[in-house]
């Protein structure tokens, strides 16, 4: 079973070079989760800039991440029900 991880889209902020905009599917930072909309400004481009390539090398990092903890999680899954099926076998 394939979880689906929201991507989170980082959009220039309508009329600014300095300013980014994203949506977060579930913000947990104010207790329950709740999907937000989440900006930032800085003080000039080339921090926005600097910003943006962090974010997307964060996001590329989380997503190998993700992808190798489930592919883990399959094959601890399948070596379960290989144990499962041998033991079935032994017992047969």
């Amino acid at each position: 079973m394939r979880t689906v991880v929201p991507e989170m889209k980082l959009s220039p902020n309508v009329g600014s070079d300095r300013s980014w905009v994203w949506n977060a599917a579930a913000d947990v930072s104010e207790g329950e989760p709740e999907a937000v909309t989440l900006a930032i400004r800085f003080a000039n481009s080339d921090n926005a800039n600097a910003f943006k390539d962090a974010f997307i090398k964060a996001q590329k990092e989380n997503e190998a991440l993700f992808n190798k903890a489930e592919a883990e999680a399959a094959a601890a899954e399948d070596k379960k029900e290989e144990a499962a099926e041998e033991k079935k076998e032994e017992t047969a």
